[in-house]
């Protein structure tokens, strides 16, 4: 019940965590790795698909100007 009340909240995070408590306590529980299935889903439509970070490129520095 709290991974159905999580991903209704849109707590993917939280979604999965309790997902895959109760497989881990149940590991034929099919309606929770349906569950994990349909959090992966949820989620990719929100959010997006991962984009990895470009290679070669460096972060954007912060800060203060260096000292003379």
């Amino acid at each position: 019940m709290r991974g159905m009340v999580a991903l209704e909240l849109n707590d993917f995070k939280a979604a999965r965590d309790n997902f895959n408590e109760a497989v881990k306590i149940m590991p034929d529980f099919a309606l929770a790795k349906g569950n994990l299935t349909l959090t992966d889903k949820l989620e990719l439509e929100k959010n997006g698909p991962a984009t990895p970070p470009k290679t070669g490129t460096t972060p954007a520095k912060t800060g203060t100007a260096p000292k003379k």
